[in-house]
């Protein structure tokens, strides 16, 4: 039989910060599967969130490297792969697959079923409101798959369909008395095409909260009515808001509460940008806390608005545009390129002013 060299980068279960590279062999694809090459896939804050929520959110059991539960898991990504051979009677070879995949150069898929952009796995260990996560897109099939714009694309569109399922979200009547949103971390990707999304449709003040250095870029963006950093939190004005968590740091997050007190009506976790600076899970206050998972208010979206899945498409398509303008696509090649990065956004160093991919 022969045998494919994988490269992949591991993380450790519940250790974002403990990871290794390793090469091994890749059995030949079995009746019913693909052998995919992963060509690009994106790495951002994003990545460091599935790391970080493993344990809590399953994340780190759509890819162990080795037995189910064990210290190790390949890294979630979002990325473009290139089909080398298909024993599937729904993917051809030499396919163009858009989806999540692991942190590795190669890997084995399974397509139970054809859908109208792609095509679906199935993961018995992971739980069915996951079940966006195994749906994977086919170049000329998949609407939202933009080939000019493949580096941009791995990166910002798992961001950016968060940002227009949040926006959407904060649309809704529960939210129908805040005056103000207040976003931490304010200059990620994801923030930023929140801010830009909900401003489009809210008349409520958009507020992010943002370390000095990124002020400038999430301005230029667009959608905040103010930026502050985040030791002038106590200019927030006292008016109902609902702060919106993209760092996950829970001392931030109590000072938010003293200041504002009774006026912080609700908080919503998205993200832990600050992962080591906070707990995974839902927050504990006075306040109403939720954390808001994505996939599920899609789910929902989709059996109740008929209309819901152009209006995605056409905010996606505006954000790609204002995003094509203001990232600058930084391309990495090989083991230690993506190591070096992944090293940077754990420790919460690396730039979020380019859109960074890469390729084994």
């Amino acid at each position: 039989m022969q045998l494919t060299q994988q490269q992949r980068l591991e993380v450790r279960r519940g250790r974002p910060d403990e990871f290794r590279c390793v090469q091994t062999d890749l059995a030949e694809p079995g009746p019913g599967e693909v052998l995919l090459q992963v060509d690009r896939f994106g790495l951002s804050a994003n990545n460091v969130t599935y790391a970080a929520l493993g344990e809590a959110m399953h994340y780190a059991d759509f890819f162990p490297s080795e037995q189910l539960g064990g210290d190790w898991s390949m890294l979630p990504v979002w990325g473009v792969a290139r089909v080398l051979q298909s024993h599937s009677e729904w993917v051809r070879k030499g396919d163009q697959v858009y989806g999540y995949f692991p942190s590795a150069s190669h890997y084995v898929l399974k397509p139970q079923a054809a859908t109208s952009d792609g095509f679906r796995v199935e993961r018995e260990q992971i739980p069915e409101h996951f079940s966006f996560y195994h749906r994977y897109g086919v170049a000329g099939r998949d609407p939202l798959y933009v080939a000019e714009q493949l580096d941009r694309m791995v990166v910002l569109r798992p961001l950016f369909m968060t940002s227009l399922l949040l926006s959407d979200y904060l649309s809704s009547e529960k939210f129908a008395q805040a005056e103000q949103f207040v976003m931490s971390s304010a200059g990620s990707k994801t923030a930023l095409g929140t801010a830009n999304a909900l401003a489009a449709h809210s008349n409520s003040s958009i507020i992010g909260l943002a370390s000095a250095p990124n002020h400038a870029s999430a301005a230029a963006f667009g959608g905040y009515c103010q930026i502050l950093d985040y030791p002038q939190l106590q200019q927030l004005p006292q008016r109902p808001t609902v702060y919106l968590d993209f760092s996950g740091d829970a001392a931030l997050r109590d000072l938010l509460a003293k200041h504002l007190g009774s006026n912080l009506t609700r908080v919503v976790s998205i993200g832990m940008t600050h992962w080591h600076a906070g707990a995974p899970g839902k927050p504990s206050g006075d306040y109403a806390s939720e954390v808001f998972f994505a996939p599920a208010w899609a789910a929902q979206r989709k059996q109740t608005d008929p209309q819901f899945g152009q209006r995605m498409f056409a905010g996606w398509q505006a954000l790609l545009t204002r995003a094509s303008a203001h990232y600058e696509v930084a391309q990495g090649i090989g083991m230690q390129a993506i190591g070096d990065h992944y090293a940077a956004l754990v420790k919460g160093q690396a730039t979020s002013d380019q859109a960074h991919s890469f390729s084994f």
